[in-house]
């Protein structure tokens, strides 16, 4: 009867290790699987930024911007979610009378934003590069304004030189008259 007893024990020990183990392995499994209905909401993120895209192509900002905010809502960890802030981003650098949302320095922030939110995405060298040219232009625009001012400037010395001379023509026309008499 010990040797019955003894017998179970260490196999219940056993027995009790192998159904955590296989309970465990089986829970990892699953959760390392993507469910079907999972895959199939992926598939309609997708959907959403190629609408998302269409929209931006035909103009229709208003439209683009909102369906990428709520999808923005919905699905912030998405696959997708680096495409729609990538997205709304780029929406801030159309020149377009039709698009409401451009703004530069907008963009500049959130693409810098983008970075730190999405440190590995392959938007990543696209956002750099509107980085760089955003700054660009920001810096040419300081030199222009500063050069327009510099102009300015200019144009008051040489209207006032101008005015100058005009003077000292006057002075020597009525002094060559003067002279003649």
């Amino acid at each position: 009867m010990a040797g019955i007893k003894r017998f179970l024990t260490t196999n219940l020990k056993v027995l009790n290790v192998i159904a955590i183990h296989s309970f465990l392995l089986f829970f990892f499994s699953c959760a390392a699987q993507k469910p079907v209905a999972q895959k199939m909401d992926e598939d309609k993120q997708q959907q959403v930024v190629k609408r998302a895209d269409a929209l931006l192509e035909q103009g229709k900002y208003v439209e683009a911007r909102r369906l990428l905010n709520a999808f923005w809502e919905k699905y912030p960890v998405s696959p997708y979610a680096d495409d729609a802030a990538y997205r709304l981003a780029y929406m801030k650098t159309i020149n377009d009378s039709r698009n409401p949302f451009f703004d530069y320095a907008e963009a500049l922030r959130d693409f810098r934003n983008f970075n730190g939110q999405f440190p590995h995405s392959a938007y990543l060298s696209a956002c750099n590069n509107w980085q760089k040219i955003l700054n660009l232009y920001f810096d040419l625009n300081t030199q222009a304004k500063r050069l327009k001012k510099q102009l300015a400037q200019q144009q008051k010395t040489i209207d006032r030189l101008n005015s100058e001379n005009e003077e000292l023509r006057r002075t020597l026309s009525d002094l060559e008259k003067a002279l003649e008499r």
